[in-house]
Parts: C-alpha cells; structure tokens; sequence
C-alpha cells in the first residue's frame, strides 16, 4: 500500500506525506524511526524485493541510509503485528461562558461580517451565451476584488478587536462571518476536543491559537461501506469503507495547555454559512488498554544493542503505559499467553492458554504508571508446543 501511494504523491509533485505512526510499539524516543527514514523515502524510488509466498519488500536506500515497508498480500492468512490500542469515548457537553452556560444562546457570541473591499473593473465585461441568444452588458456593475481577509489586517483572530458586534441580529448561516464568544475550560484534566457539527467550512482559534481548518459539511459518499471487512490480500482504496455519509472530521483537538480555567476566547471564521451556537466541548476518556504481540517479533528498537552487549538474545516486549502523569494500572482485565482471539474491550482465550498468564502480568504491572513483560516461553512455560504464541493483554489505569 504504502510504495503506492508514496510514488504517486511524488508523481503528482507532493513532497510532503503525514501520517499517524504507533511510535511507541518501535523506537524508545517518538519521531525518531521516521526521521530515520526521511533522508532515504524523498531520495529514491522503492525496489520491490518478493520475501516468500505472499510477503514482499519495498526498500527505499541511498548511500548508507535504507528504509523498508513490508507487505502480506496473502488472501487466507492475516498478518501477525504487534498491536497496542486504548477503548475511549467522547463526552460532549454544552461550551460554557464564564458566568453561566451558553445552552445553544446566540446572546454571548459577538460577530463581524467580512468586508468586501476593493477596485472597480473599467470593462468592457460582456456576458454571452444566454438561452435567447443575447448578451448582457455588465460593464457598469460594481465590481470589487479583495486580496487577503480584512479580518486578518484587523487581527480579529485573538479576540481582542473592539469592532465586534453583539447589538443587532444574530447572523446564522451566513458565509464570511467572524464570530466569537468567552468559555470556561471543561473540567478535569482529559483532552479536550470541540465538536463542529452546525458549522460550514472555516477556521477556528482558541486564545490566539489556530486549531486547524474545519469543514464538516463535506461528507463521503453514501455508498461503499460493508458491515464486514476483511483486510487480507492486495491493498485498494475501495477496501473496508468506514462512515460512509459522514464527514471526515467533526472533533478537532485543543490542547489543555492553551486553555485557562476561565475567560478563554474562541473566534471563528466561518466561510460558507453555519450556526456557531451548535458547537460542544468534548473529554476523551480512556476505558482500557490493550497490546497484543507475538513472540516471532523483534525486540523494542532500543533493545537491539542489548543482544551484542549482553551476549544473550533479546526477545519481543509487551509494554503498556497509562495516558497520564498521575496514573497508575489498577487492574489487568485480561491476560492470555497462546493463541488468544479478539480485539480490545473482546480479548478471549484460544484453543492455548497459558495459566500463568495473568498472574505473572498483575505482579509486573498493578501499581505502576508503565511496564513491559517478555513475550516467550522463558516467561510463560510453553503451553502448546511447536505453535506460534503471542500475548494479549488488556488493562485499566486510576
């Protein structure tokens, strides 16, 4: 999958891809594995090297530096990764002004139209084409441009112009419209998102910070999306459609550490019309934590040195480690040394089973903010011999 799309983002002329990585699963210090491959991904094209039946290569190398995507093509087996995931929820709540709660009032939002300003066109501006056969002389219209906002001259983005008007109408729904209003920080210390459904197209700002461009109007098809879903084989775009009818995006993140308890300001830029009223807050809390991995797998990155160091070889590690500085694990909700089934929040234990498992977890994890246990039979006992085993785990933290 990944040689593909790199190749047609370079042919296309991008030399810029983002994506999200679990760094955490395959380097000690985070951004360190990709900006290891950097040098070698925008350098080269991949060469495709076949490792087995159903396995190949993509090998990325100039001069000294190398870097390699692996892929299973195969259609009857899956691939055995090493996992780690978090079951979590959004709890949405009403945004909150610093007296009393907002509750969908246009009365604590202030707004300011966007101007139109410029030159004229001196013409001659003739429209042809129409229905009849006729044209239409526009030359003596008004015509205006405008290069930029007037907004961003003005600075409207932090809040702290006294232009805003909060006396007349309340505009809704309608495009170039700057609106803002006051809010208190959702309580507790979980992440915080806000919900745009309601708005158009537009960008948004917390206390003078961007957070992005949002756009929850534009939606996926409706059509593609299966209840099943079976990622086995060659990769396409068509494969395993999610929220189809939905937009891509209606959370957008706000880091705690640009929110004050009270008097933090939103501004919006709404573009194409929308209803600010209609945005929440959301916390995200963290259910569980889950990892599972097979002990065919390498070691953690900054482990590879210990098996020279040490002179013994260094196996695959489960590690876990809760979301926040003042938590610890509380309980492990499952554990399974075998041939264990399931995804996280559904673990279940295979036709092999270590008995050990779970106990051995606890010791090594219950009371401490992070810990990693080995994947082997040094570990566990060898529960079903001449089989490969992989351990699942799932976890709670307090």
């Amino acid at each position: 999958m990944w040689p593909d799309l790199i190749q047609k983002s370079k042919d296309g002329g991008l030399d810029v891809i983002e994506t999200y990585v679990f760094w955490n699963l395959h380097e000690p210090v985070k951004g360190q594995a990709i900006k290891l491959c950097e040098e070698a991904l925008i350098a080269t094209d991949p060469t495709i090297t076949s490792l087995g039946p159903n396995l190949e290569a993509a090998v990325y190398k100039t001069g000294s530096v190398c870097a390699a995507f692996l892929a299973n093509v195969g259609t009857k087996s899956d691939a055995t990764i090493n996992s780690a995931s978090a079951i979590s929820s959004f709890t949405t709540e009403s945004s909150k002004e610093d007296i009393d709660s907002i509750e969908a009032s246009s009365s604590k939002w202030s707004w300011i139209s966007e101007p139109a300003v410029g030159a004229g066109i001196t013409g001659p501006v003739i429209l042809k084409g129409l229905k009849n056969g006729t044209s239409l002389d526009l030359s003596s219209q008004k015509w205006t441009y405008q290069v930029g906002l007037k907004g961003e001259e003005l600075g409207l983005s932090s809040g702290s112009s006294g232009q805003w008007n909060s006396q007349s109408s309340f505009p809704k729904n309608q495009p170039l419209t700057w609106y803002k209003t006051n809010f208190a920080a959702p309580s507790g210390s979980n992440p915080v998102a806000i919900d745009f459904t309601g708005m158009g197209k537009g960008e948004a700002w917390v206390n003078g910070q961007s957070i992005g461009r949002y756009w929850p109007t534009y939606v996926s098809s409706n059509a593609g999306c299966t209840d099943s879903c079976n990622y086995r084989g060659s990769y396409s775009s068509s494969k395993c459609l999610k929220n189809c009818g939905k937009p891509s995006q209606t959370l957008y993140h706000v880091p705690r550490s640009w929110l004050k308890p009270n008097g933090n300001t939103i501004v919006l830029f709404e573009e194409s019309g929308g209803d600010p009223t209609q945005i929440s807050f959301a916390t995200k809390q963290i259910g569980s934590l889950c990892a599972h991995v097979s002990d065919s797998h390498p070691p953690p990155v900054d482990l590879w040195n210990s098996d020279a160091e040490s002179g013994r070889k260094v196996g695959p590690v489960l590690s876990l480690k809760c979301p926040y500085h003042n938590q610890v694990i509380s309980s492990i909700k499952f554990a399974s040394y075998g041939t264990p089934l399931g995804t996280c929040g559904n673990f279940n234990h295979g036709r092999c089973s270590s008995n050990k498992a779970l106990s051995i977890v606890q010791k090594a994890c219950i009371g401490s903010s992070s810990c990693s246990v080995g994947v082997s039979t040094d570990t566990f006992g060898d529960p079903c011999r001449g089989m490969t085993k992989s351990l699942a785990v799932e976890a709670t933290c307090a």
